[in-house]
């Protein structure tokens, strides 16, 4: 059975360079949204058993109306909840970009243009649960993120303990108290 990939692209072109890059593997499938929230939508099974599960989500930090970096960030709030989330590797338009990667704790990034052959070891390396390869262009270091990332989940813990619910992310630009 084909593993299957979460794609959320909105530019056809993005969407071309991924699945270009990953053409003519039979172990894999590729099911593609516009927008991170019709991924988390699938993703929390709101359409029903037709759809996934996901093996793995390769999002374009660029799409709208919230990006890769959102969705990246939510399905970390996910993971660290104890819900069952596929890793993340993010197609970043810029290198400039790799610490919001990290920042968002995407388990991975791929800086455009994309290179099918690194594309590919990026891919098997989180569908396997092994290391990223060190090539150029590909990376992700999600645990080494030191922008105020600690002090957003132990602000939302509080809260949540507070008001007797479990910890979720903080709603964007506000604060958590």
């Amino acid at each position: 059975m084909p593993r299957q990939i979460l794609l959320v692209a909105k530019r056809d072109d993005i969407a071309a360079e991924v699945t270009t890059g990953l053409a003519g593997r039979s172990d894999l499938s590729f099911f593609r949204v516009a927008s991170p929230h019709r991924a988390l939508a699938l993703l929390d099974g709101e359409h029903g058993d037709d759809y996934g599960p996901f093996d793995l989500v390769v999002a374009d930090n660029d799409t709208h109306p919230s990006g890769g970096f959102f969705l990246a960030k939510e399905l970390s709030w996910r993971r660290d909840e104890g819900r069952g989330t596929p890793p993340v590797l993010l197609i970043l338009a810029r290198p400039q970009d790799r610490w919001l990667s990290d920042w968002s704790r995407a388990d991975a990034y791929c800086v455009r243009p994309i290179d099918p052959f690194d594309l590919a070891e990026a891919v098997d390396a989180l569908l396997e649960g092994g290391p990223l390869p060190e090539l150029p262009g590909i990376g992700g270091d999600p645990a080494q993120a030191p922008y105020g990332l600690e002090e957003d989940r132990d602000r939302a813990r509080r809260r949540a303990a507070e008001e007797g619910e479990r910890a979720r992310p903080l709603a964007s630009g506000g604060d958590a108290e």
